[in-house]
């Protein structure tokens, strides 16, 4: 045991705390009353400037039991007041309790607020630790950690009867410094959801399933007995936000909906994730998202369900499924284990039959759940499906399950054999009535007798799997729609058309597709760190997805049409660092309703009721101006078509049989065609089937089919829709416009007309009803009617701004071989570039009013037909 030395601090003075509001009082932990913990600690530069009062008090290593830290405070209204604790990650488990009160405790799955990183692994978050009652007056606080050993230290906390917004070590009303020239800091404030004419809740119905269940009709959802047609704008959220006190969770709901958003995909386990329990239901998780689907409901806003993905869950300990120790990851398993296939069952079981107390029925029952997923991102068919990630004793079960599908086409495994030439592998174990598998390299590659019965196996063993869950949730009584998964393939034209046929006997498609741009990752940590090497990539001039790498129209947040069926990306994002992220809202809203895209859902949501405080340390951060700031007139845009749907562009059908054979079929590409290359006096190989070039996915839509019919490829003369000279792509419908030697994205629809892009050197940009004219290098402009009339004669519109954002410190070196190193991650707030900028309109408008990026009315501008924008405003009413 480590011997502990007490000592006895000074006592709190009620002058030394902060005091915001008789309803708000923040002190600083490293000034406890009485404690046994080490003195504070003061960090380096780095730490100073991330903590409150430039240092934090804590223990770490073998510390012995019995840590503690008391505080005395005086507050000066009785009341019921949140508890906010400033600390170290989820570090520290602990214990406390106010005067006499019962103990709380806040573990080390507790929420997270926000995050200030101050060095690698060294993260300072605000966390919630209830609500408690408090008369007026002075009371004792006792802290005391839970563990004998590790890490646990704390910056300081805050009890509040108001809304509260992490900001870091600022305090609730405390000013932050002032922004560089030519920046804003992002400062919102708490949306106290007032009323404003730009809250698009309104877009949502009274609650979510009102009009009854969502269904599949032909290529769209469609709801109720009247089956009309919806679209979903929407958003990501894990575990994490789930659990957020309820308070926070009803105010995400109504943020959300306030921003357009009609649909949440909830993607995290119910399950508990290891040891002797693994793959148990996990209650407390559970009834957490009940009461978030619940509240989202309340708001018109649908839930989507993904319960289940490899990396959450671990199986060594767990007798029935052998071969695995704590590293290993059970990809492929679902597929062909029965054992693990009754456990997954159970986990839709227990969701979907379980009454729900927030809602008061079971979920099976609920039209306010849209869908589900049967897995996430596995396959047999990509690289994780091999002899190094799988153990053999798993892999044996369904070799075995091979050899039995071997002597029924064959009639014996001798004459399999005979039927590859006697091809054999060292797995093979034919006496013990096992055959082995081709690596995926070769079942793209090889493509021979043998490689060819393998993928006709697999791809019947995985769409087994995937009919037989579908039908597992049917027999539950579960009404809503269902897709099967959503990953990608070794081989894109060999094994790709395998597995898109796997996944077709469910209502709709699902897919991911990250904008990524070059990066080096050269400090081993998931986050962003200092040390990590990047460059900037904007899509609008089309730039490579790696240094020195080709030109590349990369569109992965869209997908082809599939048998005819609706089409979801579950997962997509501009991949942060990148300074060209406010071209993502436009380019996603206007290409995935030109593509008939029919649910588009942005990754990811952290567990922060509104608006981050920081962005740049996360490799997809959404509550911030660029991305969910640019939510309205985007869910606007896609939920009410604004951009129609284009024809039919271009076609590919798949013979089944050819498919099996390893035939292939045209596959999507990511890199420009011979029509840019040509251009630049490039040239390319031809490839044994016609690329379907990612152009016409800015042009309208693409269809893949899959029957017994012939195999072909109609593929149209890109020049109809694309001067390679000018460097234009102009759309189908013509309600797009593409310059991308310009570096300008330009919508051109009726009532939804705008520009992202490189507006500086663009000059003004000429759209039929409206110009624009900025200074601003990089950034987005974006008119929408609100009353569905053209722009020319609406009476009320939707005028959006977006530029670049970063963290306040961010610091990056000159780049060098292409790259650039981060040289700090920065800190809070994030700052924006200033808007600038005029936008001329046809017709003139009576009245522009300028709101905040919480809706509030900020102050009116000069009417006419000239708009100049305010250098910190991102949103206008225009009316006539």
């Amino acid at each position: 045991m480590v011997k502990t030395l007490s000592f006895i601090a000074a006592g709190l003075l009620v002058g030394q705390a902060y005091v915001q509001s008789p309803g708000c009082l923040w002190w600083e932990a490293e000034r406890p009353a009485a404690t046994n913990f080490p003195p504070a600690r003061k960090g380096d530069t780095r730490e100073q400037q991330v903590l409150s009062g430039g240092l934090w008090i804590g223990v770490e290593g073998q510390h012995g039991a019995g840590r503690f830290l008391e505080y005395e405070i005086e507050l000066p209204a009785a009341g019921e007041y949140d508890f906010f604790v400033r600390k170290f990650w989820k570090h520290g488990p602990f214990r406390y309790r106010f005067d006499e009160q019962d103990w709380r405790e806040v573990g080390r799955d507790c929420t997270l607020l926000d995050g200030v990183e101050m060095r690698t692994h060294w993260v300072a978050n605000w966390v919630p630790a209830g609500t408690v009652k408090l008369d007026a007056g002075r009371h004792r606080l006792r802290i005391e950690v839970l563990q004998e050993s590790g890490v646990a230290f704390f910056d300081a906390f805050l009890l509040t009867s108001h809304p509260f917004s992490p900001r870091g070590k600022f305090k609730p009303d405390e000013p932050f410094p002032p922004a560089p020239e030519g920046w804003v800091n992002f400062d919102p404030g708490i949306d106290t959801f007032d009323e404003t004419p730009i809250d698009l809740r309104y877009l949502n119905e009274a609650v979510a399933g009102e009009n009854g269940f969502i269904a599949v009709e032909g290529e769209s959802f469609v709801q109720g007995l009247e089956r009309r047609p919806i679209k979903f704008w929407a958003v990501n959220a894990g575990p994490a936000v789930v659990d957020m006190p309820r308070r926070y969770v009803d105010q995400l709901a109504r943020f959300l909906a306030k921003r357009g958003v009609n649909l949440v995909r909830y993607h995290g386990p119910i399950y508990i994730q290891n040891g002797p329990d693994a793959g148990k239901i996990d209650q407390a998780r559970l009834d957490n998202l009940f009461y978030f689907i619940a509240a989202m409901k309340r708001e018109g806003v649908y839930t989507h369900l993904s319960i289940h993905f490899q990396h959450w869950l671990r199986l060594n300990e767990l007798q029935q499924f052998a071969g695995y120790d704590a590293q290993t990851l059970p990809f492929a398993i679902h597929f062909f284990n029965p054992d693990f296939q009754r456990m997954y069952r159970s986990w839709w079981e227990a969701l979907l039959t379980s009454r729900s107390p927030h809602i008061g029925r079971p979920l099976v029952d609920e039209p306010a759940v849209m869908g589900l997923e049967l897995l996430n991102e596995d396959s047999l068919f990509f690289w994780t499906f091999d002899y190094r990630r799988i153990p053999r004793e798993q892999m044996q079960i369904l070799e075995k399950q091979f050899a039995q599908w071997l002597t029924q086409k064959y009639g014996s495994l001798r004459l399999a054999m005979a039927a590859w030439g006697g091809r054999r592998l060292k797995e093979d174990a034919l006496e013990d009535g096992r055959v082995a598998f081709v690596d995926i390299w070769q079942m793209g590659n090889v493509r021979d007798a043998r490689c060819q019965d393998t993928v006709r196996f697999l791809g019947q063993v995985q769409r087994r799997f995937f009919d037989d869950s579908r039908d597992h949730v049917r027999s539950l009584g579960f009404k809503g729609a269902i897709c099967a998964s959503n990953w990608i393939t070794g081989s894109a034209n060999y094994l790709e058309p395998i597995d898109t046929w796997t996944n077709l006997g469910a209502d709709f498609m699902n897919h991911h597709g990250y904008f990524d741009r070059p990066w080096k990752k050269n400090v081993q940590a998931f986050p962003v760190q200092m040390g990590d090497q990047y460059a900037d990539r904007a899509l609008v001039r089309l730039d490579p997805a790696k240094v020195d790498g080709e030109k590349a129209l990369d569109l992965p947040f869209l997908d082809v049409v599939h048998d005819g069926k609706p089409s979801m990306v579950s997962e997509y994002a501009w991949v942060n660092p990148n300074r060209y992220r406010a071209e993502m809202a436009l380019f996603s809203s206007a290409l995935a309703s030109l593509t008939g895209m029919d649910a588009m859902v942005l990754f990811s949501l952290h567990s922060v009721p509104q608006w981050r405080g920081t962005e740049t340390a996360e490799y997809w951060p959404i509550q911030t101006p660029a991305e969910l700031g640019q939510f309205p007139a985007a869910a606007v845009i896609f939920r009410k078509q604004l951009v129609r749907e284009a024809d039919v562009v271009a076609s590919v059908n798949v013979n089944l049989e050819d498919m099996f054979s390893l035939k292939g079929a045209p596959a999507r590409t990511n890199r420009l065609g011979d029509f840019v290359r040509a251009a630049e006096g490039r040239q390319e190989s031809k490839s044994t089937h016609p690329a379907v070039e990612n152009a016409l996915l800015a042009i309208g839509k693409v269809r893949y089919d899959y029957n017994e019919d012939p195999s072909r490829a109609q593929l149209p003369d890109l020049a109809r829709w694309l001067d390679s000279r000018e460097g234009v792509i102009t759309s189908a419908n013509g309600e797009t416009r593409w310059e991308y030697r310009r570096g300008i994205f330009a919508v051109t629809a009726p009532a939804a007309q705008g520009a992202t892009g490189f507006l500086k050197s663009a000059g003004t940009v000429e759209l039929p009803s409206m110009s624009i004219s900025s200074d601003m290098e990089f950034g987005s402009i974006i008119a929408v009617s609100l009353d569905d009339r053209p722009l020319s004669e609406s009476r009320r519109i939707l005028l959006q701004l977006a530029s670049e954002q970063r963290n306040t410190g961010w610091e990056v070196s000159e780049e060098t071989g292409g790259l650039k190193t981060i040289r700090s991650v920065g800190t809070m707030p994030i700052q924006y570039r200033e808007f600038s900028g005029t936008v001329r309109f046809a017709q003139p408008v009576a009245s522009v009013r300028a709101f905040d990026f919480n809706g509030r009315e900020v102050k009116k501008l000069p009417a006419g037909q000239a708009v100049q924008l305010d250098r910190a405003l991102p949103y206008y009413l225009l009316e006539r």
